[in-house]
């Protein structure tokens, strides 16, 4: 029992060697590539994080919290969610979900005008329901908006929105 232990032992310690054998050699051998590669991919990394800059305007309800209105990064625009607020009165507009629908899609537009963008350069859009039952009465009033080809879209149900709206959407688009 005791040579067994001992062999295990051995046969552990060869495995480690080799893996550790594995993992530095070729590092060693490429190394000049890898480290190529890695300045390559920070300095890439840097770039892109340099041309991120948040979109603001007036056009559309003012954040209810610490987060942007939009980012604009590498080409493309991430609208934060539009609800039905009134960027004038900041009140939810009066109707159902309809005219919240319509409001959404308004600030929606605001915020894309402001970072360069518009409807219709969306490639990606969520919508967020209060009640899967207004998907319809949703979809109708999105359709006015949007012209083939169509965004990608998702559209889910959540227990809750902002302010008691009754829908909530965001967007990415480009930004030319």
């Amino acid at each position: 029992e005791n040579k067994h232990q001992r062999h295990m032992t051995q046969k552990n310690i060869t495995n480690a060697f080799l893996f550790l054998l594995l993992l530095v050699l070729p590092q060693t051998v490429n190394s000049f590539h890898i480290k190529t590669v890695t300045n390559s991919v920070k300095s890439r990394h840097l770039t892109q994080m340099a041309e991120r800059s948040a979109i603001s305007t007036d056009g559309a309800p003012a954040a209810l919290g610490p987060y942007s209105q939009a980012v604009v990064a590498n080409g493309l625009v991430f609208t934060a969610g539009q609800i039905g607020l009134d960027p004038e009165s900041g009140k939810m507009v009066s109707g159902g979900v309809e005219e919240q629908t319509d409001r959404s899609l308004k600030n929606l537009g605001a915020v894309l005008t402001a970072a360069g963008s518009g409807l219709d350069k969306v490639v990606k859009t969520t919508i967020f329901l209060a009640d899967m039952a207004d998907y319809k009465k949703v979809n109708a009033i999105y359709a006015g908006y949007f012209s083939e080809p169509f965004p990608s879209r998702s559209a889910v149900q959540v227990a809750e929105l902002p302010a008691g709206a009754l829908v909530e959407m965001e967007a990415v688009a480009v930004v030319e």
